[in-house]
């Protein structure tokens, strides 16, 4: 928030709903998620949480979407 567009603004302008659920259902996967805690935490606590909010995700990305420009 507050931050600028990083991109060309006219690009911005055209990505589409489909683009940005692909996007999401590509890398909003198990494997690219770290859950990390720091101070006073219980571990057992974090781990039922982390269960609770993320554990119905994909472990990975569904078969026939290709992750595009890994470069």
């Amino acid at each position: 928030m507050g931050q600028p567009i990083l991109g060309i603004r006219e690009n911005i302008g055209t990505i589409t709903q489909d683009q940005i659920v692909d996007y999401h259902r590509t890398h909003y996967v198990g494997n690219n998620i770290v859950v990390c805690g720091a101070g006073d935490v219980n571990h057992e606590q974090l781990a039922e949480l982390t269960e609770k909010y993320f554990g119905k995700l994909p472990a990975q990305t569904p078969a026939g979407l290709e992750i595009k420009n890994q470069e």
